[in-house]
């Protein structure tokens, strides 16, 4: 009886912390599949604000993207790659204040209703047209201008696959062309914002889920390469600065929002010497501030080397061009070719000092980056660069009132973008200082 006992006392034991080392291993999994969720949110949304800046293919935009690649494997192994991730809330709520409820969120079924119910359930719904039946019914519709019925049917489209245990991608990509569509015909500002960013969280959910697959079809292939371009195009449009939407958005990348400012647009900066205000963005892409031939004149008025041409090419059309194509002002990269090498006033200058004028690719280290050697390479990425950081300046500041930088040791805080793309390229006082006083006494 004792022995007796004694046996049933260890197997109660034993099975007690087999159960709590099953459920302890099993809460360590759930937090880290919560805590990768989360990592690839974050991923995926600085890869769309990235490609919204400076394209998808801008390196900022491809390191995301691989991060994100690298974060769906793990998240693979852990979960068969039987989960969906919802779409980040911060992107997915409407501009009425929607809550992440009204974002895609695949249901556990099994953890609401019994087996046996759900089997009753699929029993019932198969007496009814499927959901690729619903999801034909859909496509009529639409066809047919009739968006609001087919984007009803594509949404019970979803469900029913839902309940079948199927992520069915193409009813909620068609429910974003839905809502697409009726922004056309939004009789306010504030409505089509707010159905451009319905369309644009289920272009996200679709995006999000289908890179997490590791071997996509062709047709998988199309509908996230389509779905992550509808979501940077719809970003740009209705982003922090709420632009106003003339028409949905398009393939045509002609208009790049260079005249976006942030609030603070005074001239105070001109008057008195703020690290926290250099200069005003107003200025800093004013790409009509002066014409080719004005230039051209003013380079000819110090007798700069770069009145002359340097490599069977004109300066004055390298800055021109550079000026519009990036929406950065001809007087910025005056000045900044003055605060780099002096060339503006330079009379002469070595072929060195030509090939590295503005500093893009010629790191501390001394390994320097050929691709970006020659006059008018340096012009081009520099302008190209500074943009970017002044867009980056624009995003931070859409939710903030200030970004805090460290800079020489002294936190300031930076009140608008161009300041902003000021330290990010240089990343002191003095240069800023420098470039300052340079600008005001040229113009």
């Amino acid at each position: 009886m004792y022995k007796s006992n004694r046996i049933w006392a260890c197997i109660i034991i034993v099975t007690v912390f087999t159960f709590i080392f099953v459920h302890s291993s099993f809460s360590a999994s759930s937090e880290e599949i919560t805590r990768l969720q989360q990592s690839l949110q974050i991923a995926y949304r600085n890869y769309v604000d990235a490609s919204t800046l400076g394209g998808p293919n801008c390196a900022e935009a491809q390191k995301w993207f691989n991060d994100y690649q690298n974060l769906a494997k793990k998240y693979n192994e852990l979960t068969g790659g039987s989960e969906q991730v919802s779409a980040p809330s911060d992107v997915a709520s409407d501009a009425q204040g929607a809550s992440s409820a009204d974002s895609y969120k695949k249901p556990n079924i099994f953890n609401k209703i019994g087996y046996q119910f759900l089997e009753r359930l699929k029993v019932l719904l198969n007496k009814v047209p499927s959901h690729v039946n619903d999801f034909a019914l859909g496509e009529m519709n639409f066809v047919t201008g009739n968006y609001k019925d087919a984007l009803t049917l594509y949404q019970m489209a979803q469900r029913k696959a839902e309940l079948d245990g199927k992520y069915y991608y193409q009813s909620i990509y068609w429910q974003g062309r839905c809502y697409l569509e009726m922004a056309k015909t939004a009789s306010t500002e504030s409505e089509r914002i707010a159905l451009y960013k319905k369309a644009q969280e289920r272009f996200l959910n679709v995006s999000m889920n289908l890179l997490l697959k590791n071997n996509r079809n062709q047709q998988e292939k199309m509908y996230e390469q389509d779905s992550t371009n509808l979501v940077i195009q719809i970003k740009r449009y209705v982003g922090s600065q709420n632009i106003s939407i003339p028409n949905p958005p398009s393939n045509n990348n002609s208009d790049n929002g260079n005249n976006i400012t942030s609030n603070l647009d005074d001239n105070s900066w001109q008057k008195e010497l703020r690290y926290d205000y250099m200069i005003s963005d107003k200025a800093y892409i004013d790409t009509n501030s002066m014409s080719r031939n004005q230039i051209q004149n003013f380079l000819s008025s110090k007798q700069s080397v770069l009145s002359r041409p340097v490599d069977g090419k004109y300066p004055a059309d390298m800055i021109y061009e550079a000026a519009h194509k990036y929406g950065i002002s001809p007087k910025v990269l005056l000045a900044r070719l003055q605060t780099e090498q002096g060339l503006v006033t330079k009379k002469t200058a070595t072929q060195k000092q030509l090939d590295w004028a503005l500093g893009c690719g010629a790191y501390d280290g001394g390994n320097w980056n050929t691709k970006y050697q020659g006059l008018e390479k340096q012009i081009e990425y520099g302008a190209k660069t500074m943009r970017n950081h002044y867009n980056i300046g624009l995003s931070k500041l859409s939710n903030q009132e200030s970004i805090p930088m460290k800079i020489d040791g002294e936190t300031i805080k930076i009140k608008n973008a161009a300041t902003y793309a000021q330290y990010m390229y240089t990343p002191h006082k003095h240069g800023g200082k420098l470039f300052r006083s340079i600008y005001i006494s040229f113009f």
